[in-house]
């Protein structure tokens, strides 16, 4: 891990690696941070097991204090943010556009994402480094799902980039 970096998980990220039980290798080597959506998120599959047919004990996470949630974001921020991705005609669940509220916030944080669209949008808000893939969080493992490896992210980071020019757009924060 990058000292100062704050690595914070989209809900699809915490699915994936609970279905194919790795979600205690994430823990083991990282701190990680989670948005209040993304983290209502996952409670609710948490406390509807059976029904998603997951396990996820997230609690054991936060009292070793290798989960932490964060406070919500500043709400302009996240309004302005909604604005500027209207602009790219691409649409977010609300824990990804809380996740990129916080990078704007924050040069240190780092969102790792398999969404398709948040990683355009990543790009689009000239935010692509501050992303990441799974596969370079954890490193790549066996059978892993196209939208969590290396390549897909950097396919759709210069989408995103593409997107940018077209639109000639400057973001400000």
């Amino acid at each position: 891990m990058e000292l100062g970096k704050v690595y914070i998980l989209d809900a699809n990220v915490m699915i994936y690696l609970a279905e194919i039980g790795k979600i205690n290798a994430l823990f083991k080597s990282h701190i990680i941070h989670l948005s209040p959506v993304v983290y209502e998120e996952i409670k609710f599959i948490e406390e509807n097991e059976s029904e998603f047919r997951i396990s996820i004990n997230l609690q054991e996470f936060i009292d070793s204090e290798r989960l932490k949630i964060l406070d919500s974001p500043n709400y302009d921020m996240v309004l302005n943010t909604k604005r500027e991705i209207l602009k790219s005609r691409r649409n977010l669940d609300d824990g990804e556009l809380e996740a990129i509220s916080f990078l704007l916030e924050n040069r240190n944080f780092i969102f790792c994402t398999g969404d398709k669209a948040a990683i355009i949008i990543l790009a689009f808000l000239g935010l692509a480094e501050q992303g990441i893939s799974l596969e370079r969080l954890m490193g790549k493992f066996k059978n892993m799902q196209n939208e969590y490896t290396e390549k897909y992210f950097r396919k759709y980071i210069i989408e995103g980039r593409t997107l940018k020019i077209q639109f000639n757009l400057d973001f400000k924060q």
